[in-house]
């Protein structure tokens, strides 16, 4: 095997694990009681408490809050590790664009159109594929925001 098949396969197999522990979150029982996500909601209110004296949101808020903010950077994770091993491979800049652009965007709706709706206590939010989508774009812009900045470094 030449390099350049290690390299391809050893690119596809990190894309297939952000992949896959992305996926297996979405699989995961929805259970309205013991949420690690309510119990961080708690704690912060529980300070914010202490320093302000009353909460600013409820409980319930505040873990939506959280819970959006998970899928923000879930997805800022993947389209981040999709982003530098296609351009890591790939020579032409728009092809590896294009790549990660076929990669990465249908994932937010394969997630919650079909894995979600499939998983108990769990359902469809269009919201959530909007913020999913979000996560990407700015992937994609700070990544790409990383390219060229180095571009211009390097021609100092």
């Amino acid at each position: 095997m030449t390099n350049k098949y290690i390299k391809i396969i050893i690119s596809i197999t990190v894309i297939a694990i952000a992949l896959g522990l992305l996926l297996y979150q979405s699989l995961q029982e929805y259970n309205m009681e013991s949420r690690d996500s309510k119990t961080l909601a708690q704690s912060i209110n529980s300070v914010i408490i202490e320093i302000k004296g009353e909460p600013e949101r409820s409980d319930a808020q505040v873990e939506l809050i959280i819970r959006k903010c998970a899928h923000l950077l879930e997805y800022i994770f993947y389209t981040t590790v999709v982003f530098v091993v296609v351009l890591i491979n790939v020579k032409r800049k728009w092809l590896g664009y294009l790549m990660v652009f076929v990669i990465t965007i249908p994932i937010p709706f394969i997630d919650e159109l079909i894995f979600q709706a499939r998983t108990l206590g769990r359902s469809v939010s269009l919201l959530d594929i909007g913020i999913d989508l979000l996560g990407i774009a700015v992937a994609i812009i700070v990544g790409s925001l990383n390219l060229i900045s180095n571009r211009i470094l390097l021609k100092r």
